[in-house]
């Protein structure tokens, strides 16, 4: 299997580390496409995400933390539905993954880029608990009410909030609490 270097990736990695980042958000446009691109370093390995806007699309690439790469290959049906969201027809100029990664590691020079917030991720990780409830609005101390922690409210929390979020929650039986209230919103501070 080829390997495609994520070069620019390590330059990102940085900035995100200086600010205490660990899952960011940035976009980019690719021909026809406009594209949501998630970083996240929460994880080993590493996931490179892409959810292509207003195109219900998402995809995942894992990336070696030590070295920055990953397969330069998608599945068939990603790279299909890649290649008709990006507007190139079957006869047209070749298309690979790698052109695509390639284009991806260009975009991250220097890309102005923000934490990944729940919000971002739910319009793509749907398949969660209460999907449509979308806002954070706090913990729930599970072992005061002799209660525990969902499997489901668990993976939620991994899904959208991260690994160090879930594993926090897992240990000392905390649920994260969400509404569909945007007013009710509260900053996510780990337990």
């Amino acid at each position: 299997m080829a390997y495609f270097k994520l070069a620019s990736l390590s330059e990102l990695l940085s900035r995100m580390e200086a600010e205490e980042i660990d899952r960011c958000h940035f976009r980019f446009r690719l021909h026809r496409g406009e594209f949501d691109a998630f970083v996240f370093i929460d994880v080993d390995p590493y996931v490179l995400a892409f959810g292509a806007i207003g195109q219900n699309f998402y995809f995942e690439v894992s990336v070696d933390p030590r070295t920055l790469e990953t397969p330069g290959v998608f599945p068939t049906d990603v790279y299909y539905r890649l290649c008709e969201i990006l507007g190139l027809g079957r006869s047209g100029p070749r298309f690979t993954p790698s052109a695509f990664l390639a284009h991806v590691n260009e975009a991250m020079k220097g890309v102005g880029f923000r934490r990944a917030a729940p919000r971002d991720l739910a319009q793509y990780r749907r398949n969660v608990e209460e999907s449509e409830k979308i806002w954070f609005c706090g913990w729930r101390d599970n072992t005061a009410s002799a209660k525990h922690v969902t499997m489901e409210n668990l993976e939620k929390t991994r899904k959208w909030l991260g690994e160090k979020a879930y594993v926090r929650c897992k240990e000392r039986n905390i649920s994260s609490c969400w509404t569909d209230d945007a007013t009710r919103a509260k900053e996510i501070d780990l337990p």
